[in-house]
């Protein structure tokens, strides 16, 4: 007919009667029995349907699928074939490409670094890509069909939050929820859509997750970061104004007390005033212990920085008040870390924030009534770039309120009883490991205890040299 003519390119006066059918197959067909099988199934089947290369009269090939059925009379017998062929290289090509475009979508979301999911309109998960995967920590095979519910924190009531918002506005964006991972919440950025079809009925859900945990950490690092450089600034202009008012006090005091001595002096054995006046002079040095306190908390002084090792001022601060310990019932377990590489620091002033943080301990242990450890550990703390180490004093203690956390650093701040501190103890110990380089850190729990870590940059190979060469 004449869609043969156009396909093969041969008339109808060129074909009837005169040409093989074969001409139309590649030689490699016609020598290699793909001709004599074909023949064979139709015999055997009555139709086939196959697909090959074939050839036109000017020699180009093309692809073809055909159907070739036989012809018979009405007994039965076999007059001729009758095949219906057409031209599917387009549809080869346009099959390709759509397998092409396909693979390289897939491969798009198989590698994106955000988990996506769809579900069904049930809310059956319909697929999920290798970051679905690891954030959830099921495999696909075991995910397919399972509630998405599931796998939200809310669980259901969660899941038709999100659905209501969906079917309401059509699309969610950067909603913050929580999904599971073993148990395990995993903070995320949501972002949704409905999917339609071609009738615009809903067919299912189009989810991507972001995982926000580093975010998070990040953001918690850098709150951190932020209340300690407020917090300096504060306890520096407070240094200003203590030095200042510290000054101011001294000088009438010393002159009180050189009055109180002269009167003494002149007073005999047993005169009433004599003791007003002791009670007076027991009261001037307790005003002069919180001056010196002011002094050391504003003291601006130059710390002598040397290469230490951090076990050392630990060690000597529990051999000062070791005793005092062991006296009031205090079990101090030591977990020092091995091998741990030097710091720059002043070993006296390092000292001294270690015996305070000592002191704090035993007193908060005092007052808790309970079994009372006190466990202090070193160790090394690995940065991408840097390394620090990290001394924490954790006691069993009576805990500080959270209202107090922030508080506990600011100058004259004290939860102790009237007399018995005057609020600058971890204020000077702040400022201390801020000149060095490192951070001042608290955690608690009324009633179960608290730990402070000190957090300490450790000594560079091209510092330790250059310090060296300066000690030398």
């Amino acid at each position: 007919n004449r869609g043969s003519a156009n396909l093969f390119g041969w008339t109808k006066d060129e074909v009837v009667g005169k040409m093989w059918v074969g001409r139309t197959f590649l030689k490699e067909a016609r020598t290699g029995g793909v001709l004599q099988e074909i023949s064979r199934k139709i015999e055997a089947q009555g139709v086939v349907e196959y697909q090959m290369e074939r050839v036109r009269k000017d020699g180009s090939r093309f692809q073809a699928n055909a159907i070739v059925t036989t012809l018979q009379d009405s007994s039965g017998k076999i007059l001729g074939f009758l095949e219906i062929a057409r031209d599917i290289t387009e549809k080869l090509r346009l099959e390709k490409e759509l397998r092409e475009t396909k693979d390289y979508l897939e491969n798009i979301v198989q590698s994106s670094v955000d988990a996506i999911v769809t579900t069904d309109p049930k809310g059956r998960i319909t697929f999920v890509n290798k970051a679905m995967e690891a954030m959830v920590g099921v495999s696909q095979k075991d995910i397919l069909l399972l509630p998405i519910s599931r796998f939200y924190l809310e669980g259901i009531d969660e899941a038709r939050k999100i659905m209501g918002i969906l079917r309401e506005k059509g699309s969610l964006q950067n909603y913050d929820t929580f999904t599971l991972r073993s148990g395990k919440k995993i903070p995320i950025l949501l972002s949704a859509s409905l999917l339609r079809n071609e009738t615009g009925d809903i067919i299912g859900t189009l989810g991507v997750f972001k995982d926000l945990t580093e975010m998070k950490k990040l953001e918690e690092e850098l709150q951190k970061t932020q209340a300690h450089l407020f917090q300096v600034g504060k306890m520096r202009a407070m240094g200003e104004l203590v030095a200042g008012v510290a000054h101011e006090i001294n000088n009438p005091l010393m002159a009180a007390d050189t009055f109180i001595h002269v009167l003494q002096e002149n007073l005999p054995e047993g005169e009433p005033n004599r003791q007003r006046l002791e009670l007076i002079q027991k009261c001037h040095s307790r005003i002069a212990k919180i001056i010196n306190h002011l002094k050391d908390f504003s003291r601006q002084s130059k710390l002598d920085f040397r290469q230490i090792d951090v076990n050392e001022p630990i060690e000597n601060a529990l051999l000062i008040t070791g005793q005092q310990l062991l006296n009031h019932g205090i079990r101090v377990g030591k977990e020092f870390q091995p091998d741990l590489p030097k710091i720059r620091g002043d070993s006296t002033q390092l000292e001294q924030v270690f015996l305070n943080l000592i002191a704090n301990a035993k007193d908060a242990m005092e007052a808790a009534g309970r079994k009372k450890e006190l466990t202090i550990r070193t160790s090394l703390i690995r940065h991408s770039g840097w390394n620090d180490i990290e001394i924490s004093f954790q006691d069993t203690g009576v805990g500080i309120a959270e209202e107090n956390r922030e508080k506990i650093f600011e100058p004259f701040f004290s939860t102790k009883e009237v007399g018995k501190g005057t609020g600058l103890g971890l204020s000077i110990c702040y400022g201390i490991i801020d000149a060095h380089g490192g951070r001042l850190e608290v955690e608690s729990r009324v009633q179960e205890g608290t730990t402070f870590r000190v957090i300490l940059p450790v000594l560079g190979t091209h510092l330790g040299t250059a310090l060296e060469w300066m000690e030398a």
